[in-house]
């Protein structure tokens, strides 16, 4: 099962990073410096860096399934609502923006 999960979270990350990518190539003018600056500041990225730092002291005290509920509350508290603001206040930032097409 563990398996099968990370299998439809890869396909969904994936699918996900793709689709912002080719959004970021077909949105601004320099589609290369868009992507790259996309890729270096996600908080995923800084996130991945850092987890090993605290992760086994973060399971150790919370156990497998305190620490992994407090993983799936931060997914939910960070990963829904920007979709959200960015889906009404998106044509206003694209407005303002130089750079955009």
């Amino acid at each position: 099962m563990p398996i099968i999960g990370t299998v439809i979270f890869g396909f969904g990350i994936m699918t996900a990073s793709l689709a912002i990518q080719l959004y970021l190539v077909d949105t601004f003018t320099y589609a290369a410096s868009a992507v790259a600056a996309a890729s270096v500041t996600t908080l995923r990225s800084l996130l991945w860096f850092a987890f090993p730092l605290f992760g086994q002291q973060m399971f150790a005290a919370l156990g497998y399934g305190g620490g992994n509920s407090l993983l799936a509350g931060l997914a939910i508290v960070l990963g829904i609502p920007f979709p959200v603001w960015i889906y009404y206040a998106g044509e206003r930032m694209r407005a303002r923006s130089s750079l955009t097409r």
